[in-house]
C-alpha cells in the first residue's frame, strides 16, 4: 500500500508544477501581447509587410501581394492574409500589424509544451523546454514584429513535432501525416521551401536510424504528407499563375531563395561563417551558456538515442539534428540576418531541457565557467553602459565619463580599434536627444548577479538553479519590455 505521506507530497508537487505552468503561460502572454501598439513600425521590413497587408485589404486582391501598387514577390501570401484580417478588425495600426506574430509566438510555445508533455508524460521537461524556447531576446523581438518569421517558426515546430510524435508513438496514427501535410502547406504559404528543411532532415534521419524502416516510413507516410501539402498549397498556386503567370515563382524561388543563399542580398549583416555564434550569445542568452553541455550529452550515444523506443531519450539527439541543420545551413548562406536561425531554437531547447532534467545523473561540466562568465559579464556591461552607446557609436569620446574615455583611448591606441562612420539613417537616429531609462542599469545588475547564481546551483546539481535562472530571465525580459515604454525621444521645445 502506498505511503500516504509520499502520495501527499507527490500531489503537492503536481499542484506546484501545474501552478508554475499556468503562471509561465500568463507571463508569456504578457511578454508577447503587451506594448504591441507602443511604437510605430520603425523597422523597414515591418513597414513593408504592414503596408502590403493593408493594400491587400483595400484592393481585395488576396492572390498577389502588392506594395505601393506593384506586385511584391518576396514572400507568399499567408502573413499578408492574417495581417489584413487583423487590420480589418483593429484598423491600420501597429497593434493590428504585430498581433499575428504575437499569436503565433504564444501558439508556438504552447504547442511545443503540449507535444512534449503528450509524448513523454513529463510536464516538467515540457515546460522547461517551452521556457527555453520562448524566454530569450530573439524570440521576444520576433514575437512583436510584423514579419513572416514567427509564422514560419510556428508551422515548422508543429510539423516537426507532429512527425516525431507519430514516429515514436506506441501506436501510429494514420491521420497525423495528413495533419503535418496541411501544416507544411501553410508553412510553404508563410515563407516557402525553407520550411521543409527541418522536418525532412530531422525526421528523415530518425526514420533511417530507428529499427524497422518500413514501419517507420508508414508512421511518417511521406505520400500522405505530400498529398495534404499540395492540396493546401495548389489552389493559391493556380490562382497566382492564372493572374501573373510564373513571374512570382521566378522572383521568389530564384531571386529570393536560391540567389539570396548563394549570392547574397544587399541587406546581409555579415559574411563571416561565425556570425551566428555571436547572434546566439546575445539572442539566446542565458540558455546559450548551457548549450555546450547539452550538445555533449546529445551526441553521446547519438545513434542509440535516435533508435530508442523511448522518445524522451531520443529528444536530445533529435534536438541536435534540428539545431545543427539550421545553424550550419545559414552559417554558409551568403545572406545572413539574425532572425534566420530562430527555427533552430526549438532544437536547442530540447537538448538543454533534457540536460537539465538529467543533471542529477550526470553533473554539468564545471569548466563551463571558463567561457560562461565572460559572456555574462559582457552581456551585463552592455546594459550597464547602454546610455553611452550613442556617444560611442558616433565617436563622441570626449562626452563619455573619464574612466570610459581612458578605456576607449586605450583600445584605439593599443589595439588599433577604430570607430567607423555609421550610415546616415543610423546616424540620424543616434543623434536624437533621447531619454534612456535607468532600467538599463537595473538590467545589468540583475544579469550580473542572477545568472551566475543560477549557474552555480545548476553546476551543483540543485534544481533551484533552474528556477533561479528562469526567474531572472523572465525578470530581464519583462524589464526589457518595460524599457520600451521609457525609451522615448525627449520633447524639443
Amino acid at each position: 500500500m502506498p505511503n500516504s505521506k509520499h502520495v501527499l507530497n507527490n500531489h503537492k508537487l503536481n499542484q506546484s508544477l501545474s501552478s508554475m505552468i499556468w503562471i509561465t503561460f500568463a507571463i508569456f502572454a504578457g511578454l508577447f501581447f503587451l506594448n504591441l501598439n507602443l511604437t510605430g513600425l520603425f523597422d523597414v521590413d515591418e513597414a513593408i509587410f504592414a503596408e502590403a497587408s493593408y493594400e491587400m485589404l483595400e484592393t481585395g486582391d488576396y492572390v498577389t501581394p502588392q506594395y505601393n501598387g506593384e506586385p511584391r514577390y518576396h514572400k507568399p501570401p499567408l502573413i499578408y492574409w492574417v495581417q489584413s484580417i487583423s487590420m480589418d478588425l483593429l484598423g491600420k495600426t501597429p497593434l493590428a500589424a504585430r498581433l499575428p506574430s504575437a499569436v503565433f509566438a504564444f501558439l508556438t510555445v504552447f504547442g511545443f509544451y503540449a507535444f512534449i508533455s503528450g509524448m513523454t508524460g513529463n510536464k516538467r521537461l515540457a515546460i522547461t523546454a517551452s521556457i527555453i524556447l520562448g524566454a530569450n531576446l530573439s524570440f521576444l523581438v520576433i514575437s512583436q514584429a510584423s514579419t513572416a518569421d514567427m509564422a514560419l517558426n510556428f508551422f515548422v515546430v508543429m510539423a516537426t513535432m507532429g512527425l516525431i510524435a507519430n514516429l515514436y508513438a506506441k501506436q501510429r496514427s494514420k491521420v497525423a501525416p495528413l495533419f503535418v501535410g496541411v501544416v507544411l502547406g501553410l508553412a510553404m504559404l508563410a515563407k516557402g521551401p525553407v520550411s521543409l528543411v527541418v522536418p525532412a532532415f530531422v525526421v528523415g534521419l530518425a526514420v533511417l536510424f530507428k529499427p524497422n524502416f518500413i514501419y517507420n516510413l508508414k508512421c511518417v507516410n511521406p505520400f500522405y504528407v505530400l498529398l495534404a501539402m499540395l492540396i493546401t498549397l495548389v489552389p493559391w498556386v493556380q490562382f497566382v499563375i492564372d493572374a501573373k503567370g510564373f513571374d512570382f515563382f521566378h522572383e521568389f524561388i530564384v531571386v529570393h531563395n536560391i540567389e539570396r543563399f548563394t549570392k547574397g542580398m544587399g541587406n546581409t549583416q555579415s559574411s563571416s561563417h561565425f556570425y551566428y555564434v555571436f547572434v546566439l550569445m546575445i539572442g539566446f542568452f542565458p540558455w546559450v551558456l548551457l548549450l555546450p553541455n547539452a550538445i555533449r550529452t546529445a551526441v553521446s550515444g547519438f545513434k542509440r538515442r535516435l533508435a530508442s523506443e523511448d522518445v524522451e531519450k531520443a529528444l536530445p539527439a533529435l534536438g541536435f539534428l534540428w539545431f545543427v541543420v539550421i545553424f550550419v545551413l545559414f552559417s554558409f548562406s551568403a545572406t545572413k540576418l539574425p532572425h534566420y536561425i530562430l527555427p533552430s531554437y526549438a532544437g536547442a531547447a530540447l537538448m538543454i531541457a533534457y540536460r537539465l532534467e538529467k543533471m542529477w545523473d550526470k553533473p554539468l561540466r564545471s569548466y563551463s565557467w571558463v567561457w560562461a562568465l565572460p559572456i555574462v559579464v559582457l552581456f551585463s556591461v552592455v546594459f550597464l553602459l547602454f546610455k553611452y552607446v550613442p556617444d560611442i557609436a558616433l565617436g563622441r569620446i570626449d562626452q563619455l565619463p573619464s574612466l570610459l574615455q581612458s578605456l576607449m583611448h586605450y583600445l584605439q591606441n593599443s589595439h588599433g580599434i577604430e570607430i567607423k562612420d555609421v550610415e546616415a539613417q543610423t546616424k540620424f537616429v543616434l543623434e536624437q536627444d533621447v531619454h534612456i531609462s535607468s532600467l538599463t542599469f537595473a538590467l545589468g545588475v540583475l544579469t550580473l548577479i542572477g545568472v551566475p547564481l543560477g549557474l552555480f546551483y545548476i553546476y551543483a546539481r540543485n534544481r533551484a538553479g533552474v528556477i533561479i535562472l528562469m526567474a531572472v530571465n523572465f525578470m530581464v525580459l519583462l524589464l526589457v519590455a518595460k524599457l520600451k515604454t521609457n525609451f522615448n525621444f525627449k520633447d524639443k521645445k
